[in-house]
């Protein structure tokens, strides 16, 4: 078995620089218009996965040092970004089933190596589940968690998490909106359909960000309470996986890719290493 546990506190990652081309484009998928950004050359291919209520640019800081080790591409989903809207209601599986188009319009050979962040990171890891055969390997970037908020429920019950949300659901842009509606649907569930445990040959990069959050903000982000669970529910994926790295920084809030990009750099390279590796 192959686990590396760091505590980042101890362990610092220098960013190198590079000079690529980077690519944006709005490519057309079936019916759909799709921002896709593309850099570097190589595989696995990194397929960058947004969080809810992002696009594209989320990843515009980081994208040129990941694209040194191999291609990467980052895109929009339906109604971010320079995307169009999609035609119907949004749920995981229908994001996870345009993912799937857009690698075969791009074709993307030989399974990729998924980097999700936050809703994205879900959204990965049902990707996983749906074409397991597709996905090289994957790396978690401060993740959501299907069972999360039913887990911070019971550290404040004068907190309801829910009703904090929906109230401002409606004033959100459409295509934030969407992604919010479907994040309490699935709270509220502590599920997602077709949603399966990580594969154990895997190889998995799990980012747990804990520094605390602003007072003004909810407690979830800086209850030491709640952020010992969500460190819990994170080290699930871990213990899952034969082939992994474990990656906790008290230094970074939920933006990783802001506060501390290399660590994104680092859990990268290790799960491009892995699949690359002839043995594990």
């Amino acid at each position: 078995m192959y686990r590396i546990a760091l505590a980042l506190s101890l362990f610092g990652a220098v960013a190198p620089t590079v000079t690529l081309a980077q690519r944006t484009d709005t490519i057309r998928v079936g019916a759909r218009r799709v921002e896709v950004l593309r850099m570097g050359t190589g595989s696995p291919t990194l397929v960058l996965e947004s969080g809810a209520g992002e696009g594209a640019a989320q990843w515009k800081g980081i994208i040129a040092d990941l694209a040194q080790f191999t291609q990467v591409v980052a895109y929009s989903r339906s109604g971010h970004g320079q995307s169009s809207a999609a035609p119907g209601p949004g749920s995981p599986a229908a994001s996870v089933a345009e993912l799937h188009e857009l690698l075969g319009t791009l074709k993307a050979t030989g399974p990729v190596v998924l980097v999700g962040h936050s809703w994205g990171g879900l959204l990965a890891r049902l990707y996983v589940s749906t074409y397991p055969s597709e996905v090289a390997g994957l790396v978690l970037v401060d993740g959501t968690h299907e069972a999360q908020f039913a887990r911070w429920a019971p550290l404040n019950p004068a907190f309801k998490i829910v009703d904090s949300i929906r109230a401002i659901v409606p004033k959100l842009p459409p295509s934030a909106r969407s992604d919010y509606e479907q994040l309490l649907a699935v709270m509220n569930a502590q599920h997602v359909s077709g949603m399966n445990a990580l594969p154990a040959s895997l190889p998995v990069a799990v980012i747990t960000a804990l520094k605390p959050c602003a007072p003004q903000r909810e407690f979830t982000c800086r209850d030491p309470r709640a952020l010992a669970v969500w460190r819990e529910l994170h080290d699930e994926w871990f213990t899952q996986a034969t082939s992994g790295i474990r990656i906790v920084s008290a230094k970074t809030e939920h933006y990783v890719m802001n506060d501390e990009p290399g660590l994104i750099l680092q859990a990268a390279r290790f799960v491009l290493d892995q699949t690359r590796s002839t043995k594990r």
